[in-house]
């Protein structure tokens, strides 16, 4: 996208913001935080040039990954321990990602700046496409591997099971209580920094080490849970 292409279309989502002159809105969910209005920036201008770009070369690339594993025969080849993992994982992991995209509006409501908003609404937009994935591989995985039995009732045995719970209480903390502590400190800094962002890497490592400490064993990362 060329740079005044970019600025026009930035400055005419900049109208999509407005505020309220006749009436004194009221907070739906208030927060014990205090902000200043800072002056405006423009990283949204990035965000057009750089982001939308980005998303749809992950998402050709995660359903490129799925259609070659399958034409690949890799469903063959996939250790069943860690098929067993994935089907407990995988029916664990939207709920997550739906709330985080539930409590983007949370942080709408009590932040005071424009530019933050556009970012936010990226940001819940992006955790939908993330638990729509999952949604996928998870009918991918049963239509394709050879035992589907799990696959098909995970939302079903989400509330059924200590794991279930366990993700369920992890996951509606983020839409709980003061909306910056809720979205933004448990959320964005506690859940995704210092937990999400460790099991999304560590889960395809480990399926790589079991393979080298094995060298006749398949290929048990062929197909491990992709994160975009």
């Amino acid at each position: 996208m060329a740079r005044s292409s970019i600025t026009k279309a930035y400055n005419k989502i900049q109208e999509l913001s407005w505020e309220p002159t006749f009436v004194t809105p009221v907070q739906k969910y208030p927060t014990d935080y205090k902000f200043t209005k800072a002056p405006k920036k423009e990283p949204l201008k990035q965000v057009m040039q750089s982001y939308f770009p980005m998303q749809e070369e992950k998402d050709n690339r995660s359903m490129g990954a799925m259609d070659g594993a399958l034409r690949g025969n890799m469903f063959r080849q996939t250790q069943p321990r860690w098929m067993e993992w994935m089907k407990l994982f995988l029916g664990i992991i939207p709920f997550p990602e739906i709330s985080a995209a539930r409590a983007m509006p949370l942080l709408t409501t009590v932040v005071p700046n424009p530019e933050l908003h556009n970012g936010l609404a990226l940001q819940m937009i992006d955790e939908v496409r993330h638990s729509t994935i999952q949604m996928h591989l998870k009918r991918f995985y049963m239509k394709n591997y050879i035992d589907p039995a799990g696959f098909d009732t995970t939302e079903k045995s989400f509330d059924r099971c200590y794991a279930g719970t366990i993700g369920r209480q992890f996951a509606e903390g983020f839409t709980t209580g003061d909306a910056i502590t809720a979205a933004n400190i448990y959320l964005q800094i506690v859940a995704e920094t210092a937990f999400t962002n460790t099991l999304f890497v560590a889960m395809p490592s480990c399926p790589q080490y079991s393979s080298r400490s094995n060298p006749t064993s398949p290929a048990t990362s062929a197909m491990a849970m992709p994160r975009f």
